[in-house]
């Protein structure tokens, strides 16, 4: 195996762990009702430029793509949820909560009672 395979499969693994990373960004964003497509394809576009751009100093090429991952992760943790997500949670929570109301505190489980409906 000479240098250049070497270096071909670990940039596709990069690649690989990249669209992973982002994957993950996505779907957090998702679960806070934002766009998760969105939030995937920023980071993935944005970690590709900065590792064509630290291309040009080839001891760099891997280093950008983890660090934009991590700096938009911390974006998406940073972001509340949004306001029609957060009403629909509180009116799910509100349901369960008037069910249980409603049968005077059976010793049915609360888990069971939501997934009767």
């Amino acid at each position: 195996m000479d240098t250049n395979s070497i270096f071909g499969i670990v940039l596709i693994g990069a690649l690989l762990a990249h669209v992973g990373w982002c994957f993950a960004i996505g779907r957090s964003a998702e679960k806070k009702g934002r766009s998760g497509w969105t939030w995937f394809w920023i980071p993935f576009l944005v970690g590709i430029v900065a590792c064509f751009v630290s291309a040009m100093f080839v001891s760099w090429i891997l280093m950008f793509i983890p660090w934009t991952n991590l700096i938009f992760n911390i974006v998406i943790a940073c972001l509340s949820e949004t306001d029609y997500h957060r009403r629909k949670r509180i009116e799910e929570e509100e349901q369960i909560r008037r069910k249980v109301w409603e049968d005077g505190g059976s010793k049915e489980s609360l888990i069971d009672k939501y997934r009767e409906e």
